[in-house]
């Protein structure tokens, strides 16, 4: 029983006219909960490789976005940073188009991890609704034998990266031979990108951004042949390690969430995932 209830005691209930916290306003102080903490630092992560790019970026209210004009829409995003209600909604949507219509480029994606209403009217595309998955700080499993995890520090292991991402995803849209069409730029503080080598060949990707409260898993790929062998899981364990004292959080696909669960990740929420097309 919680002091709002209507069943509650008297005595448990808020007052008239007293502003009880959701946790997910903008006055909400870091720390309050996960799933905001989750949400701002995706926000402060994408904000930070748009800034270091030289990419644009947008804060409003109720949105924030990065765009660098990728053809791929994985690579142009947008983050709803409160839930939004029926009337707002209209005009949130009309910021991002009115932003992203800046400058060429793919489609963009929208992300929100609160229920939220349905945008298809006001020009989106639904994609789905991913889960979000939460690992609390425990040992990792070792690597598969033969596979070699390095962390990205040169132009070498960089190209390594982003030719593996862009295979393994895959993001046919993107060129192999452009450096900078997966990941703008490299080295970027709190931003940390891993390469598997199985017989001396790059087969999987994982990067990871350390926030104050979790560390947020992003870019796991591995090579369709090099499939069934785990590196997936190792590498995903490598960019966790990055912060090995803090929770671990990720956005999984369907597909992808039995490997997940068998690492000790656990289904908090479904996520929504829209996307947009430039005017």
């Amino acid at each position: 029983m919680t002091p709002d209830d209507p069943a509650a005691p008297a005595s448990m209930r808020a007052g008239e006219g007293e502003v009880l916290e959701t946790g997910s306003e903008g006055t909400t102080p870091d720390g309050d909960n996960l799933l905001l903490g989750f949400v701002r630092g995706t926000v402060a992560s994408w904000r930070a490789m748009a800034g270091a790019a030289g990419c644009a970026s947008l804060e409003a209210d109720g949105v924030a976005a990065a765009d660098c004009g990728s053809p791929a829409d994985l690579l142009n995003w947008a983050v709803l940073t409160r839930p939004l209600d029926t009337a707002s909604a209209p005009g949130v949507v009309a910021s991002l188009r009115a932003f992203f219509a800046q400058r060429p480029g793919g489609p963009y994606l929208v992300v929100s991890a609160w229920p939220a209403p349905d945008l298809r009217p006001a020009g989106l595309h639904l994609v789905g609704h991913p889960p979000l998955m939460l690992r609390a700080p425990a040992p990792q499993a070792p690597a598969p034998p033969g596979l070699v995890v390095r962390e990205v520090a040169d132009d070498a292991t960089a190209a390594d990266f982003e030719r593996t991402l862009i295979e393994g995803y895959p993001l046919p849209a993107l060129r192999l031979d452009v450096r900078g069409a997966a990941v703008p730029v490299f080295g970027v503080a709190a931003w940390h990108h891993f390469v598997g080598y199985a017989d001396g060949r790059a087969v999987a990707t994982a990067a990871s951004w350390v926030h104050d409260d979790h560390v947020r898993i992003d870019f796991v790929a591995t090579l369709p042949d090099a499939r069934g062998h785990g590196y997936g899981a190792a590498l995903t364990a490598a960019a966790a390690a990055a912060a090995p004292a803090l929770p671990a959080l990720l956005v999984a696909s369907d597909l992808g969430r039995p490997v997940y669960v068998r690492m000790g990740y656990l289904p908090v929420l479904r996520c929504t995932v829209w996307e947009g097309d430039r005017a």
